[in-house]
């Protein structure tokens, strides 16, 4: 199992905005947006992802300095038609007014087998829920701020990402996963679960440090092969729901350590990846933002909630934000002032499905709350029940229903 060789790329979607925060109506519009990106570097296909995106992509790079120079000068392009027609460029992972979706999707190759892609992706699935905490930066939905530092991830349809668990001989390719083997012409592995990025440095950084880590994982695989087990795979759905819900103040459930940062598990893969990392050119001094949120634990949806803090109307965070993030390193310099924030992990997903249970609340609608696997919501409920804390009443037309104990 190798890289034949280690490439990266990224399609980096971006939103563009009337003045009044709201999508264009005229699809035609983003497509200007992308042809004058492309006119200006036709190296780079500069597109649109259906609608309301534009979407930056690199094509395959094999070192540091080409790729963040595509990355920053597509990105300035973009910004500077934006700020020409009066638009608002919007780098978040959803849109501000409704539950319209915007990632980064990163793309780490070439491996041309693709049952070794499979093998590859099964020993990364646990990881992946780290780098969700780590690129969180939506913590908005439909006129809502807070609650979650990815409700991209946990709350759209990108939820769906959340993987069944199958073994590597039963796996289906498909284009929505979480860390997705491509069988459509590119040989990488995707990672769709990343949240539109503000800053095109972070960009570059989290693709190294992705592409850096799934490298070591290869040569891990070679000494010593291994498989997700069914208890990977239940600690892998909550550690997703605890990334979505607290970023880098998240703890994770990991093996016989119990409950550690995550801070602490981005450390060791970051210190697993630098080697691989080096092979792209890049020097201490180009890896700098990354660190700088595990220290303080702050990602670039902490820096929207900074934006809502103390406001009580949710159009005018919006408006400070969007103008916040006009310029590319506006991340950069949040942290620079940024506190260091602590450990906020305190509710459990059972005190979450317990703060979600009403009057007659059904099964389905839980478990679209949490994404939760069936064995791990009914396991949930039953405990609350048996505690007393909800009761529980069978229906022929709808089903087992849920309340809150009075």
């Amino acid at each position: 199992m190798a890289f034949e060789p280690l490439t990266i790329g990224f399609d980096w979607e971006v939103g563009i905005l009337n003045a009044d925060l709201s999508h264009y109506d005229d699809d035609a519009i983003y497509k200007e947006f992308a042809l004058g990106v492309r006119r200006k570097y036709p190296m780079m296909p500069t597109g649109t992802d259906g609608p309301a995106l534009l979407e930056h992509k690199s094509g395959i790079m094999r070192k540091w300095d080409e790729l963040l120079e595509r990355a920053i000068a597509t990105d300035a392009e973009g910004r500077r038609i934006a700020k020409e027609k009066g638009a608002f460029y919007w780098p978040n992972g959803c849109s501000p007014l409704d539950d319209a979706v915007i990632g980064a999707h990163m793309h780490v190759g070439s491996m041309h087998s693709r049952t070794e892609a499979v093998l590859l992706r099964y020993a990364a699935l646990p990881y992946m829920p780290a780098f969700i905490a780590l690129m969180a930066n939506s913590p908005t939905y439909r006129l809502e701020i807070g609650g979650w530092k990815s409700t991209r991830v946990h709350r759209s349809w990108v939820a769906e990402n959340a993987e069944g668990f199958t073994s590597p001989e039963c796996f289906v390719a498909n284009r929505c996963g979480e860390l997705n083997v491509w069988t459509w012409g590119k040989s990488t592995l995707e990672a769709r679960s990343i949240d539109s990025v503000t800053s095109p440095h972070l960009l570059c950084e989290c693709l190294v440090f992705l592409a850096g880590f799934l490298a070591y994982l290869v040569d891990q695989l070679a000494q010593e092969p291994r498989e997700i087990t069914q208890e990977d795979y239940q600690r892998y759905l909550f550690n997703r729901f605890r990334a979505c819900r607290h970023g880098l103040q998240a703890d994770f459930e990991w093996g016989e350590d119990g409950c550690i940062p995550v801070t602490q598990l981005l450390t060791q893969m970051l210190e697993w990846a630098e080697p691989y990392i080096k092979t792209f050119d890049v020097s201490p001094a180009d890896f700098t933002i990354i660190p700088r949120m595990l220290e303080k634990r702050q990602n670039q949806a902490d820096m929207m909630l900074a934006c809502a803090t103390p406001l009580t109307d949710v159009y005018t965070a919006f408006y400070r934000y969007a103008n916040l993030v006009s310029t590319p390193d506006a991340f950069e310099e949040y942290l620079k002032v940024a506190p260091t924030l602590s450990s906020a992990d305190a509710s459990s997903p059972k005190d979450y499905i317990l703060s979600r249970v009403q009057r007659d609340t059904r099964f389905w609608r839980l478990q679209e709350l949490s994404h939760f696997s069936v064995k791990q919501l009914s396991q949930i409920l039953q405990e609350l029940a048996a505690e007393g804390q909800i009761t529980v009443r069978q229906d022929v037309e709808r089903g087992v229903l849920y309340s809150r104990a009075t």
